[in-house]
C-alpha cells in the first residue's frame, strides 16, 4: 500500500513541476517581448534625437550660406526627409538681437518612426547661432 502512495505523491509533484517550468516560460518570454519592444522604442527615440541634429546642421548651413544678411529665417524646414520611411525634422528659426548682435534661436524637431505625421518618437533640440 505504501507503493501506490508514493506513486500519487510523485504524480502530484511531476504536476507541479511540469505547471511551474510552465509559468516560468511564459514569464520568460513575456520578459523577452518587453525587453524587444523597449529596444524598438529605444530605437525610434534615437533616430528622432539624430534628425533632430540633423535639421539643426540643416538650419546653421542654410543661414550661413543661403540666408539673406537680415533674417535668420530663410525658408521652408518642414518635414525634411533624414531617412526615407523612417526620419524627419522641423526647424524653426527666430531672430534675436541682442547687444546689437544678431543671433539667430534655432528649434530642430526630430520625428523617427511611422510617418512624418505620426511619429513614434519625438524629440527636440535647440541652439543659439551667431551667422
Amino acid at each position: 500500500m505504501s507503493r501506490r502512495l508514493q506513486r500519487g505523491a510523485a504524480l502530484i509533484t511531476a504536476a507541479f513541476l511540469v505547471v511551474g517550468l510552465g509559468a516560468l516560460g511564459a514569464l520568460m518570454v513575456r520578459l523577452v517581448v518587453f525587453g524587444s519592444e523597449e529596444s524598438v522604442v529605444e530605437w525610434h527615440s534615437t533616430q528622432a534625437l539624430h534628425a533632430a541634429e540633423s535639421g539643426l546642421d540643416w538650419a546653421m548651413h542654410r543661414i550661413v550660406f543661403t540666408s539673406s544678411p537680415t533674417s535668420c529665417d530663410d525658408g521652408d524646414g518642414t518635414d525634411q526627409v533624414v531617412v526615407a520611411g523612417r526620419a524627419w525634422f522641423t526647424v524653426e528659426a527666430e531672430d534675436i538681437t541682442l547687444h546689437g548682435l544678431r543671433i539667430c534661436r534655432l528649434t530642430s524637431t526630430g520625428k523617427g518612426g511611422g510617418s512624418a505625421a505620426a511619429a513614434l518618437a519625438t524629440r527636440q533640440v535647440s541652439a543659439l547661432f551667431m551667422p
